[in-house]
């Protein structure tokens, strides 16, 4: 017998299993979904890569699909090793001082930025295009 769980589980990794596929096709240039897959076949070497940009957008958008499932998994991980280590189903971050340090350094990075970096970040895209 599966317990609850477990199927709990299952059924979230094929949501996971989903939703990547889907967040690789919706954007600005908008992919179906053969040649999401085409595009990432291409990317391991097996088959033909697609036209024009089209292999380019396929390829960060992976990095970007595949980079969120790994920080939200993190994420869920944590929570659950900070609940789990005080037996406390409440537990939040900010019982270790996490909150009050990732303000801290919010505001450092803002202090040592000074606002340049969405600029910085715009001539970097500028350069890609």
């Amino acid at each position: 017998a599966v317990s609850r769980a477990g199927l709990l589980g299952v059924l979230l990794a094929l949501a996971l299993l989903l939703c990547v596929p889907s967040s690789i096709a919706v954007g600005t240039a908008d992919l179906a979904f053969g040649e999401v897959a085409r595009g990432a076949l291409a990317s391991f070497g097996v088959g033909e890569p697609l036209e024009g940009a089209a292999q380019t957008i396929v390829a960060l958008r992976t990095w970007r699909a595949l980079t969120a499932a790994a920080v939200g998994g993190s994420l869920a991980l944590s929570g659950a090793l900070v609940q789990g280590v005080f037996r406390n189903p409440l537990a939040a971050p900010s019982l270790l001082g996490v909150t009050g340090g990732a303000s801290l350094g919010a505001a450092l990075a803002i202090l040592a930025l000074g606002g340049f970096a969405p600029r910085g970040v715009i001539e970097q895209a500028q350069g890609l295009a």
